[in-house]
């Protein structure tokens, strides 16, 4: 059929395309045409329009224009026949490939359970072939606590909606993928935070369905599994209250969370309580995740429920909430709330073999991991199939079978019945719902229950058809054992001969034994002389333990004594060690005395050899002041003789040129000196003069040095003290 056909066809409606042939559309051209003309169409206006145009757009790649189209017909969600699985497989690649708003269609998958469901099931086939960017989604979504209980939801979907054969690799299953995205941690941050009721039990059942097949990639987070199992081991009996709450009893208290971590807490205020027609159901769940915990860790439950602290301490967990670890776990609180719940399980193997820490630490244990083989060995150690539903039956039928709600309770979203859908994106039941939505989200939840029943069911047959072949290898070996039995007859004719021989070996021995018989007389001799001996060692051994028991009520004593005398010298070390610093500091202030005594001697010297330098001075400034006075007297008098000298020389002069007029010569020649006199005077003179000048050299060079040593001794005395504090200063830096 050409393509311009198939759309001539497409005008009469029909609600399916399973009537008409498909055309053509080996080549891209003619999927081009048939795209063309599919938007040229005006039958899309109505809902069974819509539903035959986009059955025809599935068999092309999908494209932004088809985009609203799918989007309402995913939302009004009318009942058609046949031809919903080919567009929904068309809208999830067109998902993949980016072309429709993901957001918009994960939304829409949160808000609620009864409506949107091709939404929820276009985002479930999504998820299928595209888990990675799936999940990176609904980590961002996660943030918000009130979507938190609509993304479990959707994930235990996603979970069951794949296709599982038993046998299959465990790291090739979607639930292994799941385990191993960062959207499990924050599953696993919720079961620690947050105080939801209806949340809770939720994120259990998600975690039970992928534990079976990924312990290994759990087997790091094992201390925080520890620290779900238990809340979950008081939230049986005991609800989740806020940590703000006003304080009541039969309540479990969760405290905040570290600041550090930024987490926001989905809170218990304002949800419904739960009915008390799914109580059984919630105690079923923390039952179960107790035969998960136990089947794959067993050593390190009971070292936590025994002694929960320490257990944390050990393997290096600090707190995660705004308290202590001791204001979380009470002392024997957990281990007596969880012995009731463990009073009917089997000892687990590896609690013969292994520790808490060698169990996290032996990761051979999950190397061929298989999960039917996993939940049958978990189910005969904790006895559950005594019960009805097994191993991992989360949804439990009772003798009288099960509500509708209780059903959708179990599988579903325990959300509160009243209110409208939330910003966050999870949607509330709504009080005037109709018996028709009802009765569409109970569908859902048997659909659900009835998948998972099933995977369960093939993992126990499959691990029974295992156990078949093992008998069959068990029944080979019989046939060895038979051929054993033969053997066994040939060696007891052996045997009989054998008993023959030794008759006759018998008969020697009696022989042998009377030889024996006087052996043993002159062995009771020698009895009798040790017993004798023996009883004189007793008597001693009676005396020497009386001295015993007296040396021990002395060393007694002595003990006690001794434990006085360490205790008086443990006061007298205390006391010692108190008053050492005192000690040292004295000896310090006894050094520093010491020091600045030998400084002000030194001081003292000081100041002595300057006042005597001063008075020295002094002394020379009054020699200094004589001499300079002597000087000046001998200058004085230099000058006077010098002055007298150049007179008589001039004397002298005017009288050798001149003659004497005066009658009486002779006399006036007798009465004058001779001139070689005043020459001879001046002489002595000169000499004295110049005999006053060397001493006045002399004297003005010993001034100067005492002026020298003068201004040197000040300068001196301060480079002393400036050297004494400087040693000073390396002696004591404080």
């Amino acid at each position: 059929m050409s393509v311009a056909e198939f759309v001539a066809h497409l005008r009469d409606l029909p609600s399916e395309l399973s009537l008409i042939s498909p055309p053509d559309l080996s080549d891209t051209e003619s999927r081009s045409e048939l795209s063309q003309a599919l938007k040229d169409l005006e039958i899309a206006g109505t809902v069974e329009g819509r539903h035959t145009v986009l059955q025809a757009a599935a068999l092309v790649p999908a494209e932004s224009h088809w985009s609203d189209a799918a989007w309402v017909w995913a939302v009004e969600d009318e009942r058609l026949h046949g031809g919903e699985n080919a567009v929904l497989g068309w809208i999830a690649e067109g998902l993949k490939d980016g072309v429709f708003d993901r957001k918009r269609w994960v939304e829409r998958a949160l808000v609620d359970y009864s409506k949107g469901e091709r939404a929820k099931r276009a985002v479930i086939a999504w998820a299928v072939i595209d888990l990675a960017a799936f999940l990176d989604m609904l980590a961002e979504t996660f943030q918000q606590p009130t979507s938190r209980i609509a993304i479990c939801s959707i994930l235990l979907a996603v979970s069951v909606e794949q296709h599982y054969e038993p046998g299959t690799p465990a790291e090739t299953t979607l639930m292994y993928r799941i385990a191993n995205h960062p959207i499990l941690q924050l599953v696993l941050r919720s079961l620690m935070y947050d105080t939801g009721n209806h949340l809770f039990p939720k994120c259990i059942r998600l975690l039970l369905a992928i534990i079976p097949y990924a312990p290994l990639t759990l087997n790091p987070q094992v201390p925080f599994l520890m620290i779900i199992t238990g809340r979950a081991i008081s939230w049986r009996d005991r609800k989740f209250v806020d940590a703000d709450d006003a304080q009541h009893d039969a309540v479990t208290r969760t405290p905040p969370p570290a600041a550090d971590i930024g987490w926001q807490v989905a809170k218990s205020a304002g949800e419904e309580p739960i009915e008390s027609t799914i109580v059984t159901t919630t105690n079923r769940c923390v039952t179960l995740w107790l035969v998960a915990m136990y089947g794959a860790w067993p050593s390190n439950v009971l070292a936590f429920i025994r002694d929960p602290i320490p257990y944390l301490r050990n393997k290096s967990i600090e707190s995660i909430y705004a308290v202590d670890w001791e204001s979380v776990y009470p002392p024997g609180l957990l281990a007596q709330r969880t012995a009731p719940l463990l009073k009917d399980f089997s000892l687990h193997p590896s609690l013969v073999y292994f520790t808490s820490a060698a169990e996290l630490q032996d990761e051979k244990r999950w190397e061929k991991n298989d999960p039917s083989e996993w939940l049958a060995r978990a189910q005969m150690i904790a006895h559950m199939e005594k019960t009805a539903g097994g191993m991992f039956g989360f949804m439990d039928r009772h003798q009288a079978g099960p509500s509708a709600e209780e059903i959708s309770d179990m599988i579903l979203p325990s959300e509160t019945r009243s209110g409208t859908a939330t910003p966050g994106g999870m949607g509330m039941w709504n009080a005037e719902e109709t018996d028709v939505e009802r009765l569409r989200r109970e569908n859902e939840s048997l659909r659900l229950e009835a998948k998972l029943t099933d995977r369960v069911r093939k993992q126990f047959l499959y691990h029974i058809g295992r156990l078949h072949g093992y008998t069959l290898k068990f029944n080979t070996e019989e046939s060895e054992m038979n051929s054993f039995v033969n053997r066994l007859k040939e060696q007891d004719k052996t045997i009989k001969s054998l008993t023959a021989e030794l008759s006759t070996h018998r008969a020697e021995a009696s022989a042998a034994q009377q030889k024996h018989v006087k052996w043993q007389a002159q062995l009771r001799d020698k009895n009798t002389q040790l017993r004798d001996e023996r009883k004189t060692v007793s008597g001693e051994m009676d005396k020497l333990k009386g001295d015993l028991a007296d040396m021990e009520q002395v060393v007694k004593r002595q003990k006690e004594e001794l434990a006085v005398v360490k205790n008086e010298r443990f006061k007298l070390q205390n006391q010692l060690t108190e008053i050492e610093p005192k000690i040292r500091h004295m000896g310090d202030y006894e050094i520093r005395m010491k020091q600045l005594t030998e400084m002000q001697r030194v001081w003292d010297d000081d100041v002595q050899r300057v006042k005597e330098a001063e008075d020295q001075l002094e002394a020379l400034k009054g020699r200094f002041w004589q001499l300079d006075q002597m000087l000046r007297a001998c200058e004085k008098e230099k000058k006077e003789q010098a002055l007298h000298i150049r007179r008589l020389e001039t004397t002298v002069a005017l009288r050798g040129e001149s003659r004497p007029s005066s009658p009486r010569p002779s006399r006036i020649q007798q009465s004058r000196p001779d001139a070689s006199y005043y020459i001879g005077v001046a002489d002595e003179a000169r000499k004295r003069a110049e005999q006053v000048e060397k001493e006045n050299r002399e004297l003005r060079e010993e001034l100067e040095q005492l002026r020298d040593q003068a201004r040197r001794s000040p300068q001196k005395q301060k480079e002393d003290r400036a050297f004494i504090w400087a040693d000073e200063e390396r002696s004591f830096p404080y």
